[in-house]
């Protein structure tokens, strides 16, 4: 077990995934915001939907909505703009987009609504004791926490689908149109990632700088 580790953080969990055991943990059960870490279970719950990675999908109004008074980090698509469920996985997971998010939930479930009913089930589904979602995107609102464990548990189990492992892993992204490139952001920060294996970041001043990720040790 790793007794001391420097860090920060207020909340923080270390999995040794091949043993499926912890090295180090800290208020692991605390319930927290958890900022974009949420769009993990986002693309999980999208991709149990998803038949073909390469479906079209049109951008509109609703999946906009009140992005902008939210001040909410988007891809950066446009309405009426055509895309394929795959740039809608990068543009949610790279630039962290809740434009995607958005447009995930609505293509797949007919509304955000029941899109986030399908999240607080798969957490149940999941054994998660410390989450519950109301929105896709990440927004601090009160009914919407998790807590370090619950969201190492969540990465585990998407982690199992090969799809969102290789989106999860990449550090850039070109759409389907041409029309967008994405880069991950965990290059935006300035220090030196290359021994993660992938990354998902997330920020808002109630949670936090979030950080969901994988590495690999001697092999």
């Amino acid at each position: 077990c790793v007794n001391a580790i420097d860090i920060k953080s207020k909340n923080a969990v270390l999995y040794n995934m091949n043993e499926d055991t912890i090295l180090f943990e800290k208020n692991k059960d605390e319930e927290i915001y958890i900022a974009s870490m949420t769009k993990i279970m986002t693309a999980l719950v999208a991709l149990e939907k998803i038949d073909n990675i390469n479906d079209k999908v049109i951008m509109t109004n609703d999946m906009f909505y009140r992005l902008v008074e939210e001040n909410a980090s988007v891809a950066g698509f446009y309405l009426g703009e055509t895309v394929t469920y795959e740039d809608l996985l990068y543009g949610l997971m790279l630039p962290s987009g809740a434009d995607a998010a958005q447009a995930l939930a609505i293509s797949t479930y007919g509304s955000i609504d029941s899109f986030v009913e399908r999240m607080n089930q798969k957490a149940k589904e999941l054994g998660l004791k410390h989450t519950h979602f109301s929105n896709t995107t990440g927004l601090d609102v009160e009914s919407h926490y998790s807590s370090v464990d619950d969201v190492a548990f969540i990465l585990k189990e998407a982690l199992k689908n090969e799809t969102f492992k290789k989106i999860f892993s990449e550090d850039k992204y070109t759409t389907s149109n041409k029309y967008h490139t994405f880069y991950s952001t965990r290059n935006k920060y300035g220090i030196d990632t290359s021994f993660l294996t992938g990354s998902k970041t997330g920020f808002t001043y109630d949670a936090g700088l979030c950080l969901a990720s994988t590495s690999t040790y001697n092999g």
